[in-house]
């Protein structure tokens, strides 16, 4: 029956299974690596997060939020782009957006992708992707999981050069 409605019932069996690997690593990874997390945002939490001092922007890879930064005139918006896996974490990997502007060579553009934002076009300034406490992000403001694409190219020719 399943064959007649066009199901792949290995692929759809095959898939199930890979799901629930990665639940499962998730899972043990977390459990295992607890007491590390709980001492990592202990020190950020007393410390701060690193020198980095500039931020700018989102879901795990997508969450849109406002930046609480006193440049956030500059960089209104924080891309978000850490895994979920790491949400215990009292730290976050964002990206800044800011306004487009009108002219850009076809190199920026792959690094430094435009993203739709509530009507508007916003740039992802990924050279400076940065690592910020949790305390400096503002109100969720979207999801940008349809530009997904165009995020992990960002970031693939941030960090491989590729």
């Amino acid at each position: 029956m399943p064959r007649a409605e066009g199901i792949n019932l290995s692929a759809t069996l095959e898939a199930a299974l890979a799901e629930q690997l990665r639940i499962r690593r998730r899972g043990r990874w977390r459990t295992e690596n607890a007491g590390a997390v709980e001492a990592y945002n202990r020190d950020v939490d007393d410390n701060g997060t690193s020198a980095i001092t500039r931020a700018a922007s989102n879901v795990a890879i997508c969450r849109l939020q406002e930046s609480q930064r006193d440049h956030a005139g500059t960089y209104p918006l924080l891309l978000d782009v850490q895994s979920d896996l790491l949400e215990p974490l009292n730290t976050r990997v964002v990206v800044p957006l800011s306004l487009a502007a009108p002219a850009r060579t076809r190199a920026m553009q792959a690094l430094t992708p435009k993203l739709p934002v509530a009507g508007k076009e916003y740039v992802m300034v990924t050279p400076q992707l940065a690592g910020i406490s949790m305390r400096e992000l503002g109100a969720l403001v979207d999801t940008l999981s349809s530009e997904r694409a165009k995020i992990i190219g960002a970031l693939d020719l941030l960090i491989t050069g590729i």
